[in-house]
């Protein structure tokens, strides 16, 4: 049986009352380490061990021990933990329990539902969390649409979510006076069937300007190469044979980059694809520029 230490220890440096009864630890014993600095008591039945360092992981490991069993982190806690651009752990983690009632919590901005499906429970480094899905949708609750859109784009490149989850967490949420109904089917409803998300910020903004032009809308992210794979590019209009790649390269990621540009575009042109390539500062210093040259493009394919 591991000791209380080690216990301790593999868990960020908390332990419990439950710890201390299944490693024998005696009142008398806990006194005594209580005087002593070994362990610190942070609420009744909770302690951390006194040589542990205060880590975020041990704030997010307290938050859930004050709530016991069926406690999640949520919300901007669980968008930090998935790895969303933006968000960060906060002093007070945000943390749900499924309670019809509010209770308080020291540790925690603590949250109820009266629905967490299994399907929107998770665990991702040890820790219990919202999955994705649910985290997003709770996000809409409380984010502007801009910042849950991006968190979804990021979650949906990295594969941790899919666009059916989406659908399936929405159909389960909505409709019940939940907040951020709304604004999650709106978010679901502008991808529909099909989207891929953005793999860049430079792509994000290439499609704002390609939307707002009203330009036809082409493909993300596509494969291209007869028999042979080519490459993967950026933006697609197939029927007009018309390739744009968005180039977020600086001028000292050095020659060996450009030449591997240059074959590939020399390889797609030859099977008779026509390939413009677009800046950062193409995209936002001059977006006119931009949408003209795509559109010149297209009708001289037409």
């Amino acid at each position: 049986m591991p000791t209380l230490f080690e216990i301790g220890e593999a868990n960020h440096g908390v332990v419990t009352s439950s710890d201390l009864r299944a490693t024998g630890t005696t009142d008398w014993a806990v006194r005594r380490m209580l005087a002593s600095g070994q362990l610190v008591r942070v609420l009744p039945g909770l302690y951390r061990l006194g040589g542990a360092p205060r880590t975020e992981q041990q704030a997010l490991v307290l938050a859930l021990a004050e709530h016991g069993e069926g406690a999640h982190l949520a919300r901007r806690s669980a968008a930090a933990l998935w790895g969303v651009p933006g968000y960060r752990h906060l002093d007070r983690p945000d943390v749900v329990v499924v309670e019809e009632a509010e209770r308080r919590s020291r540790l925690s901005r603590l949250h109820s539902t009266s629905l967490l499906l299994p399907a929107h429970r998770s665990v991702r480094a040890g820790l219990a969390v919202t999955s994705p899905a649910r985290t997003l949708f709770d996000l809409a609750g409380v984010d502007p649409p801009g910042r849950v859109e991006r968190a979804a784009d990021h979650l949906l490149v990295r594969r941790l979510v899919t666009m059916a989850q989406l659908e399936a967490a929405l159909s389960a949420l909505g409709g019940r006076g939940r907040s951020g109904t709304v604004a999650f089917r709106q978010i679901l409803e502008d991808r529909g069937a099909g989207y891929v998300a953005p793999a860049s910020e430079l792509e994000r903004v290439a499609r704002r300007v390609f939307h707002d032009a009203g330009l036809p809308e082409p493909r993300f992210e596509v494969d291209l190469g007869d028999g042979s794979w080519i490459a993967r590019v950026d933006c697609l209009w197939p029927s007009s044979k018309l390739v744009v790649e968005l180039d977020g390269r600086r001028f000292h990621d050095g020659r060996a980059a450009l030449e591997d540009d240059r074959r590939r575009d020399n390889r797609l042109m030859a099977q008779g694809w026509r390939v413009l390539r677009f800046t950062w500062d193409d995209l936002q210093r001059r977006p006119a520029e931009v949408v003209a040259t795509i559109r010149s493009a297209l009708e001289i394919a037409a």
